[in-house]
């Protein structure tokens, strides 16, 4: 209840109250050997690390999203965080550094790699440099279950898409294709996505060569009914 109290503060544009209560959450559960409390901890430094990036507090945003990850070391939100501040910091080398250190546990749960992917693919998804960097660094980790996984979660959150959409992802599906390219696990996702841009401008058959099970998440996605 703090945490959601926290984010109603932070939403109503109270960012210093927002904190105290994060600041709250984390003396009284911080230490908590109950994992649901110890996680709440976590995503209340995580919240508060956030609040603090957004306001240019990169040293205190850097130091919450650390004690986050000690509270929670799967939790990808404040991974994600932490690597974001790294760049904004002009340390990116660091940052990729970092991105290579957390993946390479085979211990990292599969669902903090996918997330994780997810996030990067849709800051770097018209970024060629930056999206092959992120994508070598899963290879190189033996993650690339992992990385997929992420590619088809940022192409479900771009369905339905509109005409401007699908406009607007001509140059992240060329970055996408390229950098995918050599990575016969992803061809099913990137199928998919160039299936739903030219199916959003009008192709009627675009769907149609899509395996049914692709087929079927498209058109629920736009509220149809999913083909038989």
């Amino acid at each position: 209840a703090l945490v959601n109290k926290g984010v109603t503060l932070a939403i109503m544009n109270r960012p210093e109250d927002a904190i105290a209560v994060y600041d709250e959450v984390m003396w009284r559960f911080g230490e908590s050997e109950i994992k649901a409390l110890s996680e709440a901890a976590a995503m209340a430094m995580s919240n508060k690390a956030d609040i603090l990036l957004k306001t240019g507090s990169l040293e205190r945003a850097l130091a919450a999203y650390e004690s986050s990850q000690g509270l929670w070391p799967g939790g990808p939100l404040a991974i994600y965080g932490r690597f974001s501040t790294l760049r904004k910091m002009n340390k990116e080398n660091e940052a990729f550094s970092y991105l290579n250190e957390i993946l390479e546990p085979s211990s990292l749960p599969e669902t903090t790699g996918i997330t994780l992917s997810t996030l990067l693919i849709k800051d770097f998804a018209q970024d060629n440099v930056r999206l092959r960097r992120v994508a070598e660094a899963y290879k190189n980790c033996d993650k690339i279950g992992s990385l997929v996984g992420g590619l088809v979660g940022w192409i479900r959150q771009l369905l339905p898409m509109s005409e401007s959409d699908t406009r607007d992802l001509e140059k992240a599906e060329e970055t996408l294709m390229e950098v995918f390219a050599e990575i016969s696990q992803a061809k099913s996702a990137l199928d998919m996505l160039a299936a739903a841009r030219k199916d959003a401008l009008g192709d009627t058959k675009a769907l149609l060569d899509l395996p049914l099970e692709l087929r079927r998440l498209i058109q629920r996605e736009k509220g149809e009914e999913p083909d038989n």
